[in-house]
């Protein structure tokens, strides 16, 4: 049990239960699964949690939600939605490094969404960072993982200079060049992220907008539309070109509405 940590939410103030334990009365873990699997975690090192997902016994959702009950801390489901004003108050090094998302800011506090909420480097790190207390949630791994590459992709620059030069320049180049191009590994990889997140928020639109500089990316959830990141300016014409293939429009025509 991490120790009670002053002036950040981890509100722990009785004997939490085992996480082996927890586990066992909110999933269809049984006591020999689990003894088998503290047989195994004796040899490998790992945590219980990760151990059980590993041998398929549980899911990284029921370790997430179990830890949560064990720290007396809030489990985030998906989708989470962080602000925009939170996205900023973290940089993207840190978030990624911890595995932690940022997902609303006040003036004196800031709610974090971790994956590993057992990890006190990263709640001192992010408390000396934002000059902020923290507020702890408990959320999957896979869960903040999607998260963090849409918001802070550990490689947008580098994904953006890997996208093929027809599709970084506004220059002239011929259907089947742009068509072949959006098929490259890092055109596909991005629009894929994009989508991927607008149906982990239920969506029903993506709307890709130029801004007069970066490309801006907002979900309409509810009727409402939310603005959910950016993307550089270089990256443009790479998604809308995919976007267009994938829909079977015809990718040469720029200024007329398509079906």
């Amino acid at each position: 049990m991490p120790p009670q940590r002053q002036g950040d939410a981890w509100g722990v103030t009785t004997r939490p239960k085992i996480l082996g334990q927890l586990l066992v009365e909110i999933t269809d873990l049984d006591e020999e699964a689990l003894v088998a699997a503290l047989a195994q975690q004796r040899t490998t090192g790992l945590r219980i949690g990760e151990t059980l997902v590993r041998l398929g016994r549980v899911t990284t959702g029921h370790v997430a939600s179990a830890l949560a009950t064990q720290l007396a801390l809030q489990y985030m489901p998906a989708p989470l939605v962080p602000t925009r004003e939170a996205l900023k108050a973290v940089r993207p090094e840190l978030a990624r490094q911890h595995r932690v998302v940022p997902l609303g800011v006040s003036h004196r506090t800031i709610q974090i969404a971790m994956a590993d909420p057992l990890d006190l480097n990263a709640m001192d790190n992010l408390r000396f960072q934002t000059g902020r207390r923290i507020e702890a949630t408990v959320a999957a791994v896979e869960t903040v993982q999607e998260v963090l590459e849409l918001h802070y992709p550990d490689d947008m620059e580098d994904l953006v200079a890997a996208l093929p030069r027809e599709l970084r320049v506004d220059g002239p180049s011929g259907p089947s060049d742009l068509e072949r191009a959006t098929r490259a590994a890092p055109v596909v990889r991005l629009v894929d992220s994009l989508i991927r997140a607008a149906v982990e928020s239920g969506a029903s639109d993506i709307h890709v907008e130029e801004t007069g500089g970066d490309v801006r990316v907002r979900h309409r959830v509810d009727g409402i539309l939310h603005q959910v990141g950016d993307l550089p300016a270089a990256a443009r014409r790479a998604v809308l070109s995919r976007i267009k293939v994938m829909a079977d429009m015809d990718i040469s025509v720029k200024r007329r509405a398509q079906d």
